[in-house]
Order: C-alpha cells, then structure tokens, then sequence
C-alpha cells in the first residue's frame, strides 16, 4: 500500500492486481471489484487529501478475509482518522 498526500480534497483510492496474481482479466477484476466494495465503508474515517494505492500480493484471498486486512493495513499506515 502506497499513501501520497495531496493537500485538500476528496480520498482517491486504486486497487492494483498485477497479471502476476491474476492471468485473466477477469480473475484481476474480480479482486480489484471486491477490494474497493471492502473500502467503501470506510471511505469515510480515511483523512481527507489522500491518494490511496493498493497492491495484490496474493490471489488467495477470500471474500470473509478482505475487510479485516484492509482495516488493519489503515490502522498500521495511519491513514484513519
């Protein structure tokens, strides 16, 4: 996960899943999809001004298992308010 600040503004979030993970298109959409339907809960508690991006390290993932990393990956960058 990389944070840039970019001053004032609204949260900017993108979902990486390099070919990689992922041979298929479809396989990479599928996780960027539930990746950002995981974030948007919480889109609200990140500061403002920030330019989120998030890598895939591994395709294994389960749906139950996003929600969980994701939160704790914020608390660790210090991107929640």
């Amino acid at each position: 996960m990389q944070v840039l600040e970019a001053g004032k503004g609204p949260v900017h979030i993108a979902a990486v899943v390099p070919v990689k993970i992922g041979k298929t298109a479809v396989i990479r959409n599928s996780l960027r999809r539930k990746t950002y339907e995981t974030v948007r809960p919480l889109i609200l508690s990140i500061k403002d001004g920030l330019n989120v991006i998030l890598f895939a390290k591994t395709i294994d993932m389960t749906s139950a298992l996003i929600p969980n990393d994701l939160k704790s990956l914020f608390v660790k960058a210090g991107v929640l308010r």
